[in-house]
């Protein structure tokens, strides 16, 4: 399910230049999710690169992991991208030139990610907890899409998203 949504019609104080397209979107971990692209092309030249998601929190662990390549994963919250790789139980992260980590997924296809053991700028100053799993629409299209949450809770109530990494290409 898609649809146009123009925010200049609305009372958003910030609003896009042009209207999106929101899609709705499920993933393996039953979280619901609407995605933000711009079919006009103005704010990113590929009408189908996410600008942003919105998300449920996760209702249940996927029921396996995917596994893939070195993909390239829009970081919703930082605004670049990051290079991610699974396999054999093993999430491989990395931003190129800059950092480099790995962490182990358990049953649920989720890891604890300690930043402080990078190079990464602006580390969050909590370990932070990712849930994998892959993100499906009506136009069937799949894409992984890693969720962000803070266990401590510190950031935000435990288990609250605080960011979403979506598959945008093979690295």
């Amino acid at each position: 399910w898609s649809a146009s949504v123009d925010f200049s019609q609305s009372a958003k104080p910030k609003y896009p230049p042009v209207a999106l397209k929101a899609t709705i979107k499920q993933s393996t971990d039953n979280t619901m999710l609407v995605e933000w692209t711009d079919p006009s092309g103005t704010l990113n030249p590929d009408a189908t690169y996410p600008l942003n998601l919105w998300t449920t929190t996760a209702a249940s662990a996927p029921k396996s992991c995917p596994t893939f390549v070195e993909t390239t994963f829009q970081d919703q919250h930082d605004g670049d991208t990051k290079n991610v790789s699974s396999a054999a139980g093993i999430l491989a992260l990395r931003q190129d030139g800059i950092w480099n980590t790995t962490a182990s997924l358990d049953a649920a296809c989720s890891a604890t990610v300690d930043f402080s053991t990078t190079a990464k700028p602006d580390q969050p100053p909590v370990p932070l907890r990712v849930a994998v799993s892959v993100l499906t629409g009506a136009d069937k299209a799949s894409r992984v899409i890693m969720t962000w949450t803070d266990p401590s809770g510190s950031l935000a109530a435990a288990g609250y998203p605080l960011n979403i990494w979506e598959d945008v290409g093979t690295a």
